[in-house]
C-alpha cells in the first residue's frame, strides 16, 4: 500500500495501474502544477519519472499502457496545439522511456 501526500509524489492517482514483469506498478497521479508519472516498486518505494509540464502536457487523465521494449504511453487533457481550451492546448499523447 502507498498514501500520497501531495507534496513532492502529487495527488488523487488517476486511471488503472500497470504492473510489469518485475511487480512494479505504474500510473499517473495530479499535482498543484499539472501531473506526474510513477513507478511504484514492488517494495512500496514511489519513483517520480516525469513530471507534466505546460510545455509537453499537463493534467493526465488515464493510466499508461506499456510496448514491449518498455515504453510507456499516455495522455494528457492539456498541451500540445494551443487552440483548445483558451490557448492551453488540446491534448497530447506521450512517449516515456524509463
Amino acid at each position: 500500500m502507498y498514501a500520497f501526500t501531495d507534496s513532492s509524489d502529487g495527488r488523487g492517482p488517476i486511471g488503472g495501474l500497470l504492473r510489469d514483469r518485475a511487480r512494479n506498478l505504474y500510473g499517473v497521479a495530479g499535482s498543484c502544477c499539472g501531473g506526474l508519472l510513477f513507478k511504484l516498486s514492488a517494495n512500496g518505494k514511489l519513483h517520480v519519472l516525469h513530471t507534466f509540464e505546460a510545455a509537453t502536457g499537463i493534467i493526465p487523465v488515464a493510466g499508461v499502457i506499456m510496448d514491449s521494449t518498455g515504453n510507456l504511453y499516455g495522455t494528457a487533457f492539456q498541451g500540445g496545439k494551443s487552440s483548445c481550451l483558451a490557448n492551453q492546448g488540446c491534448g497530447v499523447v506521450l512517449k516515456f522511456t524509463p
